[in-house]
Order: C-alpha cells, then sequence, then structure tokens
C-alpha cells in the first residue's frame, strides 16, 4: 500500500506542477448586400479554437485491452470556417436560403491507436506476469476539413388561399463530410438529413402546431473509420455497425390560455419508429465492459436504439 500511495502522490505532484497556459483570438466577420429587395448575399469568414480538455491531457487509464495515455503536450485546435449564403425573402411569402461552407483545421484533436506494448503485471514487488496492452492517445492532427451545404426555407401559404391563413410549409436540408490528415474520416459527422415541416401559427399566437417529417440517410461506410482496425487484424478500417436510413414523425403544439402563460406539449416518434442513430452506432466497442455486443450476431445492439414513441410538456409562465 505504501508503495501504491507513493505513486498516487507523484502523479499528483506531475499534475500540479503543469502550468499550462493558452492564448488565442477568436473573430468573425460578416459582408451583407442587398442587391435587391428580395436577394440577399452574406459573406462570412471566422476563427475559433479549443483548448485541450483535462480529460484529453491528463486523463490515463490502463487496462490490456485498453490503455489511455496522458498527452501534456496537446496544442490548441484552430478552426477558420469560410462561408457564403444566398437568401430569397419577401414577408408575405417566405424564404429560401441556401449556405455553403468550409472549415479547414489545425492541430485537430483525436484519439488514435498507438501500438501494442508488453507489461508487467501483478502485486507491486512481486514478480508477476507480463501481458501485451494497447495504448492509445490523444494527439493534433495536422490538417483537418469540414465541408458542407444547409439549405432552409419556409412558405407561408396564405397568400395562395384565404382559407389558409397562418399555415406554413418548411424544409431544411443538411449535408457535411469531413476528413483529417489527408482522408480519414471524421465519425463525428452526422449523415445526411432532411426535415420536413407543415405548421399552423393563430394570428394572436393563442395556439398552433408543427408537424415534423424527418428523414435521415443511412450512413456510408466510406465516411466512417475504426481506429481499431490494425488491433483487430482487419484490412477494412471502416466501422462495421452503422446507422441505416430512418424516416420519424412528430408533433408539437402550444396554448397560450391566459397573458404570459403558454403550455407546450410534443409526441415524438409518433409511428414507433425503431431505430439508432449515428451517434448510438459510433459508441459501440469491439472490446472491453461496457458498449459492446456480438460482433457476429449483433446481439445486444436494441439498448442502442432510440426511444419510440415519447411524450413531453413544458409550462412556461413569463412576468
Amino acid at each position: 500500500m505504501m508503495i501504491l500511495r507513493q505513486m498516487y502522490n507523484k502523479n499528483i505532484d506531475y499534475i500540479a506542477k503543469q502550468n499550462k497556459k493558452y492564448k488565442a483570438h477568436s473573430y468573425s466577420f460578416v459582408s451583407t448586400i442587398d442587391p435587391t429587395s428580395f436577394l440577399r448575399l452574406q459573406l462570412k469568414y471566422s476563427k475559433g479554437f479549443r483548448t485541450p480538455t483535462s480529460d484529453e491531457m491528463y486523463f490515463t487509464f490502463k487496462h490490456p485491452d485498453f490503455t489511455i495515455l496522458p498527452n501534456t503536450d496537446l496544442k490548441p485546435e484552430i478552426a477558420k470556417t469560410k462561408e457564403i449564403a444566398f437568401t430569397l425573402h419577401h414577408d408575405d411569402w417566405g424564404f429560401i436560403s441556401t449556405s455553403l461552407f468550409k472549415t479547414n483545421y489545425k492541430n485537430f484533436i483525436d484519439l488514435i491507436f498507438k501500438e501494442k506494448r508488453s507489461f508487467k503485471v501483478g502485486k507491486p514487488g512481486s514478480q508477476g506476469e507480463t501481458l501485451p496492452f494497447s495504448l492509445y492517445q490523444n494527439i493534433n492532427r495536422d490538417n483537418a476539413s469540414l465541408k458542407g451545404i444547409e439549405i432552409n426555407s419556409k412558405v407561408f401559404l396564405g397568400k395562395m388561399a384565404k382559407f389558409m391563413d397562418g399555415f406554413n410549409l418548411s424544409y431544411k436540408y443538411t449535408y457535411q463530410k469531413g476528413r483529417m490528415n489527408g482522408n480519414i474520416p471524421m465519425n463525428a459527422i452526422q449523415p445526411k438529413t432532411m426535415v420536413y415541416g407543415l405548421g399552423y401559427d393563430h394570428p394572436d399566437h393563442k395556439f398552433g402546431f408543427d408537424f415534423y417529417t424527418t428523414h435521415v440517410a443511412s450512413k456510408n461506410p466510406e465516411d466512417t473509420y475504426n481506429m481499431f482496425y490494425k488491433e483487430e487484424n482487419k484490412k477494412d478500417s471502416t466501422i462495421k455497425w452503422r446507422s441505416k436510413s430512418y424516416t420519424i414523425l412528430d408533433l408539437i403544439g402550444y396554448v397560450q390560455p391566459i397573458k404570459n402563460l403558454t403550455i407546450r406539449a410534443g409526441v415524438y416518434n409518433l409511428t414507433n419508429r425503431k431505430y439508432i442513430t449515428w451517434d448510438s452506432a459510433r459508441s459501440i466497442r469491439s472490446f472491453g465492459t461496457s458498449n459492446v455486443i456480438d460482433q457476429s450476431t449483433g446481439l445486444g445492439i436494441n439498448r442502442f436504439y432510440a426511444p419510440g414513441r415519447n411524450y413531453k410538456m413544458s409550462v412556461q409562465f413569463e412576468f
């Protein structure tokens, strides 16, 4: 116990002596041009940064299946974004906006597999035995980039027919693609998503509703990266368990019975669709004691599925 206590104290002293300071500038420029009363053009440029978290710098965990090493030399992650947006708009008819963007990263922080190394295990002072350990560590990637397109639109239907006053149709489309160090996919990128909406708002905002149909495409294998594939002795670096395409329906409404009081309620996943999101699918591990399934049969994957039909309600009082 004395030896272990000394080791813990050494670790604490080492971390306490670290005097990490980061300094960077963040800024954003926007240029807006309205060549006509219904057309708007916007050019945007921004710079941001993210400092390494304490876990990314200091966290360490030792296990034969997964040993993570600290990295106190991590540099801040720098992101520079360029964006161009076109918007057609009319106060009575609605709007449609298209945005193209690209973000370039420098020193992108990512967790990687380093190597297998043998360590002795057992009680301090004993002979013990030697076991192979898989070592992982957060590093700074030299470069990474993210590009995409987003379309957002809404049409007010009252101009078409008087009985449709207050009704609107909406549409949103999002597509992104990201790569690190040339052609390594960024797993955090979501699949292509489309959201169709039908809504209604009372002229005095006494009540209203929104009905959404959300379609998410399947995750393409070439846009995934399994950082454990070398340890698994695989030649294919794509992730095996990926999210398939799915469509869900949501109904959300509100009512304002008296001034300053708003009651909101919603029914989500109306059709009780069984599906798994990409964020849940990419959390599945091929080893360890948590977030694992049978890699051959998929047994155990059910617990990663999104909630079925569910309900939410909130009450808001403003004063």
